[in-house]
């Protein structure tokens, strides 16, 4: 029988593939806030442009969280960005998870979010 050997993979295809997970995480916190734009613009509507006051504050929260998010995936943070991802789902996302329609996407990608933090930190942990 031939010993087979155990090749760790090449720097360059972890450096690649390292980009790629930081690119969708990126992505991720991208979406989410288009997603929380795209809330906002509706609740207003529905309010008829008069909304409760935590509708001026919250958003301005969870804007802050996904441009926190998208920062530490350009910036290879991944502990910062599993704190912005359950930061952002814990209060808000875990409700939003369960409504209806577009704004569901703002919980799933809050935990893409902290999956692509886990991975890039475990990563960094087993890597180069």
């Amino acid at each position: 029988m031939p010993d087979t050997v155990h090749r760790s993979p090449s720097p360059t295809s972890y450096f690649r593939n390292r980009v790629a997970f930081r690119t969708v995480a990126g992505l991720t916190a991208l979406s989410i806030l288009v997603l929380w734009g795209f809330l906002v613009l509706y609740l207003y509507r529905e309010a008829g442009w008069m909304p409760a006051p935590a509708l001026f504050t919250l958003p301005i929260f969870f804007f802050s969280l996904a441009i926190w998010g998208l920062v530490a995936a350009i910036r290879d943070e991944p502990v910062k960005l599993i704190l912005a991802g359950v930061l952002s789902f814990i209060p808000i996302g875990l409700y939003l998870l369960f409504m209806p329609g577009f704004a569901r996407w703002i919980g799933i990608l809050d935990l893409a979010m902290v999956a692509m933090g886990v991975v890039l930190l475990r990563g960094e942990r087993d890597g180069a």
